[in-house]
Formats: structure tokens, sequence, C-alpha cells
């Protein structure tokens, strides 16, 4: 696949953590030109993404940004929509996340398990009603940071997009532990 950065150089867009406005702007034209909507041609794998330039540019700008960036430098719009985006967007591009070294160690993980073996902690956490609200004990601590591993080191189709949905859900609560 291509690298975000030559995307971003052949498409003229930054990739600026800091500029949370362009991450929106590029939400709006997506929603404008209906980007996540089926192609009306025959072939399955068709989208309006794929055959609309706007939208597969735009569709790279929240891509990159959310593969790159901590999670709280992207506006929680780009968390929320990025995955209704993927599924009919399917031009992605490579970009490694930032690295922090400040953040706790995540567990090695196997991508090539059934969902990077995250269910049983997918599991814990959403059985426990208190991680929502407060992540500090170890159950909910550990298993958030067995998804966290999955959804940032595997490939996107690793995680199911219901677990995937509930690390948006938890990250903010969840990832200083």
């Amino acid at each position: 696949g291509k690298t975000c950065a030559c995307e971003a150089q052949r498409l003229s867009f930054n990739i600026d953590c800091s500029n949370q406005d362009a991450m929106l702007a590029a939400v709006g034209v997506l929603e404008i030109n209906d980007c996540s909507s089926p192609s009306s041609s025959s072939s399955s794998s068709s989208s309006v993404c794929n055959s609309n330039p706007d939208c597969v540019k735009n569709f790279l700008i929240i891509q990159s940004h959310h593969d790159f960036c901590y999670h709280e430098e992207v506006p929680e719009t780009i968390e929320r929509v990025i995955h209704i985006y993927e599924e009919s967007c399917t031009n992605h591009c490579l970009i490694n996340p930032k690295f922090d070294l400040d953040a706790r160690k995540c567990p090695p993980v196997d991508c090539t398990m059934d969902g990077g073996g995250v269910d049983d902690a997918y599991q814990t956490i959403v059985n426990d009603s208190n991680c929502l609200s407060d992540c500090s004990s170890t159950d909910c601590a550990s298993s958030f940071r067995r998804i966290k591993a999955v959804h940032d080191k595997c490939p996107k189709d690793t995680l199911s997009w219901t677990i995937e949905v509930a690390y948006h859900d938890y990250d903010e609560i969840c990832d200083e532990f």
C-alpha cells in the first residue's frame, strides 16, 4: 500500500495532529459527498468513496490522522465516523502511530488469531459497568490494554466492528491506565 506521507504530498494535505479544524472539515466533505454510500454501478466492490476524488482525499485525511495522532488530538467525531467510512473507502494509506514513551506497555498480540484474541478482554470490560467511569481496576485496565494493542498493531479488519466501537468508548477513560 501507499504511505500516508506520500498520499498527503500527492493530494496536497498536511498531517498535523494539532489541526482539528482540518480533520473536521474533511468529515464535512465526506458527508456532503455521501462518501459512505455504495455506488450505483453493478460492481459490489465499488463505492461512491472510491470513485470520487474528494472522498478519497478526505478519507485519507481522517484515516491518516486517526492512525497517526494520539487519540486526545483527534476529534471524537472522527473516532466515531472513521469506521463507517473504512467500509466504503477502501483506499487506505499506511502510517505508524506516533510513539509515546510514556504510554503503558501493551501486551504482545497475535494478529493471526480470530479478532486478535481479545474477545475475553472485550467481555470483561463491557460486563463491568464501572469500567466506563473508572478504568483503574486491574481487570478494566488490562482488558483495555489488550484491546488497544490489537487496535494499534494489527491490520484494520482484525477487530470486529463491535469491539472497534467499544475501544473508542473506553479510550479516553482508560488510556492513562
